[in-house]
């Protein structure tokens, strides 16, 4: 049922229409009338709900995908180098990087960067251990490449470890060596 503000919207939308003498009274009086029917407040309060999850989900996706686009772009073995070339040299840059890595995000934020600091030895340990036992020197390379890369701002601690297994990805396999016939450095 139409309220009253909406009813004298529609009449003063056709006087104003008819006043205009455009000529062809039939279309304005049928867009009018279409637009006073679907001035249902509920529907447009729904609607809008929905058009605003929908953006919501879409910026979501895409600030998603350049976080991914970010840790794919510093997930490479790089040729030279300070990055030791040797396992066990690679998994030690791998470890610094990584806690340079959270040094770097936890600055300003001294509380947790005191939690990280007297707990770190756990978390380093382990991942240097996994390195080591990966035995593949182009992923400990990339690892430590991308921790020493990555954007603080963009990829937060929660993501190092998409940052270690887009590595993995990328340059290791089951048996950590390469597939027979694959190319040196892969792109």
């Amino acid at each position: 049922m139409p309220t009253t503000k909406s009813t004298l919207l529609a009449l003063s939308l056709m006087v104003a229409a008819s006043a205009c003498g455009d000529g062809d009274d039939t279309k304005t009086r049928n867009s009018i009338a279409k637009a006073f029917e679907n001035a249902d407040p509920e529907a447009a309060a729904k609607q809008a709900t929905h058009d605003m999850k929908r953006l919501k989900e879409r910026t979501a996706a895409k600030a998603e995908q350049a976080v991914r686009d970010a840790i794919d772009a510093v997930a490479i073995v790089p040729e030279g180098g300070d990055i030791p070339t040797d396992l066990e040299g690679a998994c030690g840059a791998m470890r610094q990087a990584h806690d340079d890595f959270v040094q770097r995000r936890l600055a300003g934020k001294p509380d947790e960067l005191e939690k990280w600091n007297v707990f770190k030895p756990m978390d380093l340990d382990k991942a240097a251990e996994e390195c080591v036992a990966r035995k593949n020197v182009d992923v400990a390379r990339c690892q430590a490449h991308a921790l020493a890369n990555a954007s603080p701002r963009e990829i937060t601690k929660s993501r190092v470890s998409e940052i270690l297994a887009r590595c993995i990805d990328k340059f290791g396999n089951q048996l950590g060596a390469r597939p027979s016939g694959s190319p040196d450095r892969p792109s």
